[in-house]
């Protein structure tokens, strides 16, 4: 099947809008076709219809959207919701996104918890762009896994402030399936020797697993650092 002609780009973008809600899989060509328009909004009609219809062949099509800055943050949309394997069909194009294909991309195994494509994501979180970094930090928890502690325990202490909490949320994540009490040990054996400033991003992470007596000798311990380090 094929639109009808039609010149008015806003009238075009409304028409697609309305034909991606019969999600007539037999106009996907059409829709297709309709991604090499000049309009924005042509354009991003033409992709949610496309994701509408709900049908494989289409995966592809907006998976290769990432790597056009223009339309990753519309594809990434698309994606959230698209049945099928979608981090495997966008991680490929990663390498030559820009700044918003590199977000939509990782933001996506984010969200889909794609612990396969964790080294995107781990040399991401030194990209010497902050949004492409954000993004990174965002997706780290949803992926890491017990073998990564060393790293993430390393990267915690050596982090700037802005990212500390996403790399405390990957600890967490990466201590599933310890119990409170030995993830408590642990991370307190890591935050031993530490610097008080140091032993400070450690802090929100052992109270969540601390009872009561624990959580008592952690303030005790923080007052006696913060002592130590008024008399330095």
């Amino acid at each position: 099947a094929a639109l009808p002609s039609v010149r008015n780009d806003d009238i075009k973008a409304y028409l697609q809008w309305w034909l991606g809600e019969q999600k007539d899989r037999s106009l996907v060509p059409a829709f297709e076709n309709c991604l090499l328009s000049g309009s924005d909004a042509v354009r991003t009609e033409a992709a949610w219809a496309l994701a509408k219809t709900g049908d494989a062949s289409v995966l592809p099509v907006l998976a290769r959207m990432v790597a056009d800055d223009r339309d990753a943050a519309v594809a990434e949309q698309c994606l959230k919701s698209f049945p099928g394997k979608v981090v495997d069909a966008v991680a490929p194009y990663y390498g030559n996104a820009g700044v918003a294909g590199k977000k939509a991309v990782l933001s996506l195994i984010g969200q889909r918890a794609a612990a396969s494509s964790k080294d995107i994501v781990m040399k991401a979180v030194s990209d010497p762009d902050e949004t492409v970094r954000g993004a990174a930090y965002d997706a780290l928890a949803s992926v890491v896994q017990p073998a990564d502690l060393a790293k993430l325990y390393s990267m915690l202490e050596l982090v700037s402030a802005d990212y500390a909490e996403p790399v405390q949320k990957a600890i967490i994540a990466a201590l599933n399936g310890k119990s409170d009490a030995e993830k408590y040990q642990m991370l307190k054996d890591r935050s031993g020797n530490a610097s008080a400033a140091v032993k400070a991003r450690y802090w929100p992470m052992i109270i969540e697993v601390a009872d009561i007596p624990q959580t008592l000798d952690i303030m005790a311990q923080n007052t006696a650092d913060a002592d130590l380090s008024s008399k330095a």
